[in-house]
């Protein structure tokens, strides 16, 4: 009886260990993703309008031992008349973070950002955005050195992470005087990404 007592508890420690700590999620992939949002739950002036192409899904982190990579996926990746902003937020070691890009007509990219704590990397323009609109698809990956996220290690925590898009008609002076900012936004928080590399 008292093995038995002594192999449940070893067993016990021995799953405790290995599932992951609430509310933190060891290694994001599409199928476990660390941000999932409800569909058709847009906010802003315009919300009535039917706008997939800024209506978060999900969105996950990967890393290896260069890069950080950032997932956002919508509902419908396919580009219409208005500015699309898409984002993901985080933050480590008590900086905020955000990657994300303006999308122009017809799917044009502007840039892409990382902080706005930090001027250098405010102005970094972005080279390493991959778009799949495809059907099945609808994502856009931001690739990220972890050089520019100073003395990242492996274990590191992204914590507060949280998905943020929204849409601005191409007259932008119009859209902030009469609707001050975004006609439309849709925003899901997310779980912590632990480092893997």
């Amino acid at each position: 009886m008292k093995r038995k007592i002594v192999g449940m508890f070893v067993c016990t420690l021995l799953i405790a260990t290995i599932l992951p700590i609430s509310g933190t999620v060891i290694a994001g992939d599409p199928e476990n993703p660390e941000i999932t949002d409800e569909h058709n739950d847009l906010f802003g002036p315009l919300s009535f309008a039917s706008m997939p192409y800024v209506d978060i899904d999900s969105g996950w982190f990967q890393d290896d031992a260069e890069n950080l990579y950032i997932t956002l996926k919508v509902v419908d990746l396919s580009y219409k008349w208005v500015r699309e902003i898409h984002s993901i937020h985080w933050t480590y070691g008590g900086i905020e973070y955000g990657i994300g890009s303006h999308t122009w007509l017809f799917g044009l990219f502007q840039s892409g950002f990382l902080t706005w704590q930090d001027p250098e990397t405010n102005e970094w323009m972005f080279e390493n955005i991959t778009v799949d609109a495809s059907r099945n698809s609808n994502t856009i990956t931001y690739t990220v050195p972890k050089a520019l996220m100073e003395n990242i290690h492996a274990g590191d925590v992204l914590e507060d992470t949280f998905a943020w898009t929204g849409v601005r008609t191409i007259f932008e002076p119009i859209t902030y005087v009469f609707f001050l900012g975004e006609i439309v936004k849709d925003h899901a928080e997310g779980d912590n990404y632990i480092i893997q590399y």
